[in-house]
């Protein structure tokens, strides 16, 4: 009951977490309500239980480079979690490129990016170098380019 919950001191919280953890049990191969859940934890400040829901996500997007790259790159860039989920953005990053065959510019970007966050300098410089590499020879447009390069500069650079 709700009254039970209103003890605990979240009854909003609770009873939506329990919603949505019977919601991903009933679509098992969604990444949509495991990432609601995510959100919905990381804005309630629960990072470590939105940890494990970023876990579940990563999981359940397993055969999706695109998917697990953009999940990486919103972890790494978005002002409110800049650095509070870095080893799972390297997770998400990791298997993109692995699906990618270690050939996709902008996955290889999102790669470089969490390595450097995660202290690994001279790692993101090579793999900033390749995506630039890449992106030459696929005829990305310089303006992109001009981005690799000053994340490369950036990395160079170290913290």
């Amino acid at each position: 009951s709700l009254a039970g919950h209103r003890a605990e001191g979240r009854p909003f919280e609770d009873l939506a977490i329990r919603a949505l953890d019977r919601a991903i049990e009933l679509a098992p191969e969604s990444s949509d309500v495991p990432a609601l859940k995510f959100d919905y934890l990381f804005g309630w400040g629960r990072t470590k239980e939105a940890q494990e829901a970023g876990a579940l996500i990563v999981q359940r997007l397993d055969d999706s480079a695109d998917g697990l790259n953009n999940f990486a790159w919103g972890l790494l860039t978005e002002d409110s979690k800049k650095g509070k989920f870095n080893p799972l953005a390297l997770l998400a990053a990791s298997r993109a490129s692995e699906l990618a065959g270690g050939e996709s510019w902008y996955i290889l970007d999102t790669l470089a990016l969490a390595r450097f966050e995660m202290g690994e300098p001279a790692e993101a410089v090579r793999l900033e170098e390749k995506a630039i590499e890449i992106a030459r020879r696929t005829a990305v447009p310089e303006g992109q380019i001009r981005a690799l390069e000053d994340a490369l500069a950036r990395f160079r650079k170290g913290r």
